[in-house]
């Protein structure tokens, strides 16, 4: 038997069920909810978002007719004294960001060298050997790292039997959804 899984036009048909099954519950949706506070008299949250938008552009034109100065206004002062802005900071320290993580990836990547292929764990070399030293067995499919001492496994192969294929999934139909709500 197949295993089943929800796709975007059973997931559109399941909310539909499920606001159907919410209003024959005797629930309402939210534009009723908004619908029945607007008609108490009570505020609404597009109401409110109105309210507030016209109240900061009331402040930002105040501000403006005081004289205050804008942020690109004082950005500019500080500019024209030769100290930095918050925006050439940030960009100074994305600068060092990169930069350091362009040392550190450096760095990562030269923690292991690849020295060849072996044909079992038993053919890799016990003496010469610096830490960071690694080789591939064939035998075992495996990577091996000097530590210093010993050779240690890095990884090997992964079974993958347990998983479930692509191919064993079939989409939930749009019956198998109404079914679950009749």
């Amino acid at each position: 038997m197949a295993n089943k899984y929800i796709d975007l036009s059973g997931l559109t048909r399941f909310l539909e069920k499920v606001k159907g099954w919410v209003t024959a519950q005797g629930y309402q949706t939210s534009e009723q909810v908004e619908q029945t506070i607007a008609s108490k008299g009570f505020e609404t949250t597009t109401g409110a978002q109105a309210k507030a938008d016209a109240a900061k552009a009331a402040a930002v034109a105040e501000v403006k007719e005081l004289g205050y100065q804008t942020s690109a206004q004082v950005e500019s002062a500080i500019t024209a004294k030769g100290y930095a802005t918050a925006s050439s900071v940030d960009s100074k320290v994305g600068a060092a960001k990169t930069e350091l993580q362009q040392k550190i990836d450096a760095a990562v990547a030269s923690a292991f060298t690849y020295k060849g292929v072996k044909a079992t764990k038993a053919e890799l070399p016990s003496e010469g050997n610096k830490t960071g030293d690694v080789w591939h067995v064939t035998a075992d499919a495996g990577e091996y790292a000097w530590d210093g001492t010993k050779w240690e496994a890095l990884g090997g192969n992964i079974d993958m039997s347990a998983y479930m294929l692509k191919t064993d999934m079939v989409a939930i139909t749009t019956d198998e959804i109404d079914a679950l709500f009749a």
